[in-house]
């Protein structure tokens, strides 16, 4: 069985994948400085990232479409004159961001063009507008998200005919789609929350579109959570041809929290001073941070503010909603859910798949992300529920219930997305990334509370004489902003990893590495050496350069980092990058090269990092 697994790893790896990070260092690397296998110390386990042929090519295609400037271009008076009905009509559009994208979207004439809208900027008044341009002229719209959720929001707020990423790609296959069918020359595509979308779906939806003469309009934020599946796309599409972007927010009662939600969008610590100084930020160990989420939710409720409880993993949203319920004064029966809870009456519960047959009214059905309220619970394990915006009722039978319902008082950070309310109070465990924290705090229009998971336990598990205490929340939300998840296209990925910027860090790195050894092995005198190949590396001692094996590998390694650095210095001089910018990034290899050679780097008045030490 091992031999068959290892076959289809290698099969897979080697016909069907595509190696983005490739080990592009021509220089074979010593005994010394090779395992027991024959393998490079600087090939290890995780290094290489993967992806498919399709993938990769479906990046370039789009990229390429979005190049194109041969679709409908209105003109600014037809524009103006749409614009100007939509204010009559009681839209409360912007003079300045929100006309501005729709100026732009409507007369560019690109066949596929992208706007990116941080949270709470108001992006769907703007796309009622666009979509109105197209619909006076006479042609037609089409609106798509990822989910059912979103699909329904944006219909509400554009008053087009709205559907699932999902739908459309399946209706690909359907003979006589009516939905394939709406998209024809001339016609707008619409894809809200585009950032959500996973690459091989744009790509059947846009190539589909552009090749019947549609224009395609994608509008998300590449700064909140990503596709599960492989995305990144967004920032190809900005880097390549620019973007619109709105910056503008319209959510935000507290003028103070929206002008902190673009800082924090960036990663920037500087927005964590509203928070700490806004009573925004709480702190408590597991099960305190718990009791103090719910009497928070307890207290919102009491006074009338719509308030969202939120968690990172469902295991601590299943805490949540079991005090709620506990609150309640019922605990077990009379019907269990698909989270291990149940459901009585007047319970509020969550549906966490589309299902098109469970109608609501003539035009809607029950979707995932649906809250809804217990109204009746019936012998057969089916319940009654008032859906909690809408109010329309709708029956879910018992095995859709024992399977894709759960309690929905809490909400994990990637169901909320999407969604607005008044207040959130949500867990924070340290473990996040910025891109959930920045979701998680941009739902609530009133208020966005985090509650700082602590605990007594030193945050390394070996002694360390730099970290001696458990961390603060400052230092706990300064991890998590510095903590980049976002997604990275295929393309991107290679084409960092093979930069030359990319490469001298690991030139840096391997030059002192080998250095290091050398000199230890060969017991030879640092201060007899050459300056290095750059001002702060440290030269090859004579004794190594005079050794039949090291002297020429390091002399290769020296010449290496040379011609790397020269070519990273006239790129950054091309793009009029700052010489002390461009320094920054290749310096982080020195403090590893430091503790490898410390002793000897000591003897020549060097500090740790290589570089000379201002204090001696």
């Amino acid at each position: 069985m091992a031999e068959v697994v290892e076959w289809i790893v290698d099969d897979a790896i080697g016909r069907l994948s595509v190696n983005l990070t490739p080990d592009v260092d021509p220089i074979p690397e010593p005994a010394g400085l090779r395992r027991s296998d024959g393998s490079s110390v600087y090939r290890h386990t995780g290094r290489d990232h993967y992806t498919s042929h399709r993938v990769l090519e479906a990046e370039q295609r789009i990229v390429a479409l979005a190049g194109r400037h041969d679709g409908l271009a209105w003109s600014p008076d037809e524009v103006e004159l749409s614009v100007l009905a939509a204010v009559l009509e009681g839209v409360r559009l912007k003079r300045g961001q929100e006309v501005l994208l729709v100026n732009a979207m409507a007369t560019s004439g690109a066949r596929v063009q992208l706007a990116l809208a941080p949270a709470g900027s108001g992006k769907t008044t703007a796309m009622k507008v666009l979509a109105s341009v197209w619909t006076e002229g006479g042609c037609n719209v089409l609106g798509l998200a990822p989910s059912a959720a979103a699909a329904s929001a944006l219909a509400e707020a554009t008053g087009v005919p709205c559907e699932t990423l999902a739908k459309f790609t399946h209706d690909l296959a359907v003979p006589d789609s009516e939905l394939v069918g709406s998209i024809r020359p001339g016609t707008l595509v619409m894809i809200d929350e585009a950032g959500i979308a996973d690459t091989l779906t744009l790509a059947s939806v846009i190539e589909l579109a552009v090749t019947r003469g549609a224009s395609v309009r994608l509008i998300g934020d590449d700064r909140q959570l990503a596709a599960i599946g492989a995305g990144g796309l967004l920032r190809d599409i900005a880097a390549t041809y620019g973007a619109i972007r709105l910056d503008e927010l319209v959510r935000f009662t507290d003028a103070g929290e929206g002008e902190a939600s673009l800082p924090l969008r960036d990663g920037n610590r500087a927005a964590l001073g509203f928070y700490l100084d806004n009573d925004r930020v709480h702190v408590g160990d597991a099960a305190s941070c718990l009791d103090d989420v719910f009497a928070a939710w307890s207290r919102e409720r009491a006074g009338g503010r719509d308030c969202l409880m939120l968690a990172p993993t469902r295991e601590l949203v299943r805490e949540l909603n079991l005090r709620v319920q506990a609150s309640r004064g019922v605990v077990g029966g009379p019907v269990g859910l698909a989270d291990g809870c149940s459901a009585h009456r007047g319970d509020v519960v969550i549906s966490r798949r589309n299902d098109r047959r469970l109608g609501v009214s003539g035009t809607d059905w029950v979707k995932n992300g649906d809250r809804w309220i217990v109204t009746d619970v019936r012998a057969d394990g089916a319940l009654s529920v008032r859906h909690a915006t809408s109010r329309l009722h709708a029956t879910l039978p018992a095995a859709y219930v024992s399977e894709h319902v759960e309690l929905g008082y809490a909400s994990t950070v990637h169901t909320a997305q999407g969604i607005t309310t008044d207040v959130v109070h949500g867990i924070v465990t340290g473990t996040e990334d910025r891109q959930m924290l920045y979701t998680m705090l941009t739902r609530g229009r009133v208020a966005n509370h985090a509650h700082i998971v602590l605990t007594d336990e030193p945050t390394h598990a070996l002694p360390s004489p730099t970290v001696e205490r458990a961390m603060t929340a400052t230092e706990v939300l300064e991890g998590i902003l510095a903590r980049d998840g976002a997604a990275v296209s295929a393309t991107s990925t290679r084409t960092r990893a093979t930069s030359p910027a990319a490469q001298l860090q690991d030139a840096v790195a391997r030059y002192a590495d080998a250095v290091a050894l050398a000199t230890s092995q060969l017991r030879a005198n640092p201060d007899l050496a050459e300056p290095g190949p750059l001002p702060w590396l440290a030269g090859i001692p004579s004794e190594a350069a005079a050794h039949s094996a090291w002297g020429r590998y390091l002399a290769a390694r020296s010449r290496r980092v040379s011609s790397l650095a020269a070519e990273v210095g006239e790129r950054s001089r091309a793009a009029g990058v700052d010489g002390e910018v461009r320094r920054r990034p290749h310096q982080r290899a020195a403090p590893r090269a430091g503790r490898l050679a410390s002793s000897h780097r000591r003897r020549r008045g060097r500090a740790n990092d290589g570089r000379p030490d201002a204090t001696r």
